[in-house]
């Protein structure tokens, strides 16, 4: 009679497990269907990620691809106004397309100003509308002659970063005493080229008006050199500039905001509108020199 019972006792108990078990394969069936969820993602960026989809379960762990970009960060996979970890719990109900959130990587520009100012630098980034380099205040008895590095050998006073560049640089402020300068007249820095002078710089005092000599030694200077006053702001209220000049290079004058500039003749005097006209047409001006550019 006890092992009847016995033996109906365990016949139930495979009965209620095998119904349990149901019951739990139909619960997962049903869970799965209704909270899992198909994630796309975009990425233009990395053809190796852009397109792809995997599944997901709603409050389930996920992991998402890393994409990678040349000069960026990735910041996550932005889905509406969320950014998302590669990593996490997904925690919508409902498909959704993914978008790679990027930040620029930020460089450092370093100016080395020894021996006059520590060094000094600047950020920026591949997105960085294009600037061109601060030129450092002046220094007594001292001329910038400009900066060298990054492939530039020759000082120059106008260095431009275009915008698309990237990667750490560093520019070098070279300078020159004043004592050393070999041909100078009235603040003026010259250069002797063959047979004629190039104005160079300038090392003088701010004056109301500055005239540009039209002679030096016995050579003719018919040159403003490249960068020659670029970024000395307001140095003069007026700036006479001879009708000898006949070549005015690139950024000779660039960078002088509000800088106002007279044409004059041989004796200091302005000429008038149709004689400028006739000695621009004539001159060969290089770029970024304010109204005088072509």
């Amino acid at each position: 009679m006890i092992k009847r019972a016995l033996a109906c006792v365990a016949l139930i108990s495979a009965v209620f497990v095998m119904i349990c078990s149901c019951a739990k394969q139909n619960t997962n069936e049903h869970y799965s269907s209704i909270y899992h969820y198909t994630v796309s993602f975009s990425c233009p960026e990395d053809d190796t990620v852009n397109g792809k989809t995997v599944s997901v379960y709603w409050r389930n762990a996920y992991n998402f691809p890393m994409p990678k970009r040349e000069h960026y960060k990735f910041e996550g996979w932005k889905y509406g106004n969320d950014i998302l970890d590669v990593t996490g719990v997904w925690r919508y109900s409902e498909d959704a397309m993914l978008t790679a959130s990027w930040i620029p990587k930020t460089y450092s520009i370093s100016y080395q100003m020894y021996p006059f100012y520590s060094e000094g630098f600047v950020t920026y980034t591949i997105e960085t509308e294009g600037f061109a380099l601060d030129i450092p205040n002046d220094v007594q008895n001292q001329m910038f002659l400009g900066w060298t590095g990054e492939g530039i050998e020759e000082p120059t006073r106008y260095v431009y970063i275009p915008q698309g560049s990237y990667g750490a640089k560093t520019y070098i402020a070279n300078w020159i005493s004043i004592d050393d300068i070999e041909h100078k007249l009235d603040g003026f820095a010259l250069e002797i080229i063959d047979d004629h002078a190039v104005i160079i710089g300038y090392f003088g005092e701010i004056k109301d008006e500055l005239s540009i000599p039209i002679e030096y030694n016995g050579y003719p200077v018919t040159t403003i050199g490249k960068s020659a006053f670029y970024g000395m702001g307001v140095f003069t209220g007026n700036l006479n500039i001879p009708t000898t000049i006949s070549i005015i290079e690139d950024n000779a004058i660039g960078g002088c905001v509000g800088l106002p500039i007279s044409i004059v003749d041989e004796n200091g005097n302005r000429i008038d509108k149709e004689q400028v006209a006739i000695w621009h047409e004539n001159a060969i001006i290089g770029s970024n020199n304010g109204g005088l550019t072509k």
